[in-house]
């Protein structure tokens, strides 16, 4: 499970890169195409999360979004990190600035195109 937490540490260190180049293409390899959101009692799609990445990039003039990976459990072919992070951002028109601790459970399959995140929880709403 170690190798697994190190390459998926890495994939974060990439989406943080990804946030601050404002580069959604390397966010979206990462997104299974059946990707599910769960938030309280909403689900988003990976259409809506990509769409609400977008408009992000739209709203914002900096994102930084580091995380680390916290508990880690396997489950078959699956492993979910609890991926934990600061996301901080600075709004394009105002220069207000915007900050959020964020924790999602994340779950990741590796296949044949590499890991993907099929699903992710977020705290209750």
């Amino acid at each position: 499970m170690e190798d697994s937490i190190n390459e998926l540490s890495a994939i974060y260190a990439e989406i943080a890169d990804a946030f601050r180049n404002k580069d959604l293409d390397g966010i979206t390899k990462y997104i299974s195409p059946d990707w599910k959101g769960f938030h309280g009692d909403s689900i988003a799609t990976r259409d809506q999360l990509l769409d609400n990445l977008n408009s992000q990039f739209q709203e914002f003039n900096e994102i930084s979004w580091p995380r680390t990976i916290g508990n880690a459990r396997v489950d078959g072919e699956t492993v979910t990190v609890r991926a934990e992070g600061h996301y901080h951002a600075v709004k394009a028109v105002t220069g207000e600035p915007f900050d959020m601790d964020i924790a999602n459970d994340d779950t990741w399959a590796n296949g044949p195109d590499g890991w993907q995140n099929i699903s992710s929880t977020g705290p209750e709403a």
